[in-house]
């Protein structure tokens, strides 16, 4: 949300400055904010040394830091840059908006940021840190921003010039040096090993948070060690119980923990991380609350239409919404709303309330073609999802010469064995043809047996063996390996169906249901002729 209101910001920001004169220019004012002297020691981060403050309204573009203590970059490896954008008051790593690390100027030994782009509203407040380096000997370290110093007064910052930048042609701060009193040492400490706590932080869970998530929450953190070592082990620590973190980067510097959510109510967190030489540091406490009351959940609501080409005049659309919450439970007595967004289509009722399994169904139809959106609110809130259907007004198309009966097989006599289920097809040749399956048999006769003759082996035996009997003419079949559903003519060829909207219009809505499966054994039983007319 921070993100979201400071690109806000931003944006007003260019939109409201344009370049001024400097005399009509308002300028922005600073101020310091005390930091208390300290030590720092070797392989550390995070040291705060320099706190400030830019009040007014603009943005800022560029910065320079200069060090009036001894041997200036010395012992220092980086100087970074944060927002204030946690609670009050420095926190650094993983809290505060990271702006990044400077710049060293060899030709003018100082450090610059040039690349800033920050929102400056009201009083906002800035933390430069140092992270040093190995150093070998005790130095001091006193920060300012120096004084405002276009030296090209082309209004914008060259290595060279000092002080504060901002984006329009306004004059920069400060107008005089701006530096705290505070000195800080250095501190070489030779032998001992190390003996300070590593830093750990949770980037999305804070003090007084609410938390109405679904069956985990996925806490996420950084980790590192001051002093130079490797952070070994990272553990969040919920109602003290203490668990590893989940998922790790190398030495922790990025991890998370899945919260596995089943109690409700206030919980107490904190967090620990222990590098190499054992030193351990414990965070303080948070109180997160849980809330388990089940709400409606849009990733486990869904809807399904039963097809998305129904006919004009034809059966009605099916629609079923399922409405489930975070835990992928169905909800009972939910609002469900659905509202086409074109007068000439019609529904069955236009709101109703879910049933124990949070399952409603609407149905819906046309006597115009066209197409139309539905949408779906669910207690009022508009679901993700725009469905669109096309009513189809499509002339039906001539099928007779693929739906005729197949008459070969149709004159003649029907045999069988006694102790055998096989039935054959005798022609006037007495050739025996065989139904390979009794879907293929159903296909002309239903279940109806009766006309079939039962003769013995000797009989049989003198008829010999022909073709497959192929599934009646107007027959829709498939097989397993291939995705495509082809129709059987009158005279046993095959002609694939392309589409699912000419399979809706000339065979209904159930379609699908009466495909029938041939087995891949006896699929060279037929020929392919054309393909069957699209629409």
């Amino acid at each position: 949300m921070k993100k979201n209101i400071k690109l806000i910001i931003i944006i007003l920001l260019m939109i409201i400055f344009v370049p001024v004169s400097n005399a009509q220019a308002e300028t922005v004012d600073t101020s310091i904010n005390h930091v208390t002297d300290g030590r720092f020691y070797p392989l550390h981060f995070d040291q705060l040394a320099f706190d400030f403050n830019l009040i007014g309204s603009n943005i800022l573009t560029a910065l320079t830091i200069d060090n009036v203590g001894f041997y200036e970059n010395q012992g220092i490896e980086k100087l970074c840059l944060y927002l204030d954008a946690g609670s009050e008051g420095f926190q650094g790593m993983g809290v505060d908006s990271d702006l990044g690390c400077a710049t060293w100027s060899e030709s003018f030994n100082y450090w610059y940021w040039d690349d800033l782009f920050e929102a400056i509203a009201g009083t906002t407040r800035f933390f430069v840190t140092i992270e040093t380096n190995n150093f070998s000997r005790d130095l001091t370290v006193q920060l300012k921003v120096p004084a405002f110093n276009d030296k090209n007064a082309n209004g914008f910052f060259d290595e060279g010039d000092n002080g504060v930048f901002f984006f329009d042609d306004l004059l920069g701060v400060p107008a005089e040096d701006l530096m705290d009193s505070s000195v800080f040492i250095l501190d070489y400490r030779d032998g001992g090993g190390d003996i300070f706590l590593p830093k750990v932080v949770a980037t999305n869970i804070f003090d007084g948070d609410y938390i109405h998530a679904g069956i985990y929450y996925s806490i996420e953190g950084l980790a590192k060690d001051q002093g130079g070592l490797s952070v070994i082990d990272v553990e969040v620590c919920i109602d003290d119980k203490c668990e590893k973190a989940t998922g790790y980067d190398s030495e922790f510097a990025s991890w998370y923990y899945d919260w596995d959510l089943t109690d409700q109510g206030y919980h107490l967190i904190y967090f620990t991380a222990k590098d190499t030489n054992s030193n351990v540091v414990k965070t303080d406490t948070i109180n997160v609350f849980v809330d388990m009351t089940p709400e409606v959940h849009f990733d486990f609501t869904y809807i399904d239409f039963n097809t998305f080409y129904p006919v004009v005049g034809g059966d009605p659309l099916i629609i079923d919404v399922y409405v489930h919450d975070q835990y992928d439970k169905p909800i009972a007595d939910q609002l469900v709303e659905i509202s086409p967004d074109e007068s000439f289509v019609q529904v069955d009722k236009y709101f109703d309330y879910s049933g124990s399994d949070g399952h409603v169904q609407f149905k819906s139809w046309s006597d115009e073609p066209g197409f139309v959106d539905y949408y779906f609110y669910i207690e009022d809130i508009e679901y993700d999802y725009i469905y669109g259907v096309s009513f189809e007004a499509v002339e039906q198309v001539p099928v007779d010469m693929y739906s005729q009966v197949n008459t070969t097989y149709l004159n003649g006599r029907w045999v069988k064995l006694a102790d055998n289920s096989a039935v054959y097809f005798l022609d006037n040749n007495s050739v025996r043809h065989a139904y390979p399956t009794q879907k293929v048999w159903e296909s002309y006769f239903g279940l109806d047996f009766s006309f079939v003759e039962i003769i013995n082996t000797t009989e049989m035996a003198n008829y010999k063996l022909g073709s497959n009997v192929p599934f009646n003419g107007g027959t829709l079949i498939k097989i397993p390996s291939v995705p495509k559903v082809y129709i059987v003519d009158g005279s046993g060829l095959m002609h694939w169906i392309q589409d699912e909207m000419s399979a809706q219009l000339n065979f209904g809505a159930d379609w699908a249901s009466k495909v029938r499966d041939l087995p891949e054994s006896f699929f060279t039983d037929y020929s392919e002729g054309e393909y069957y007319p699209v629409g």
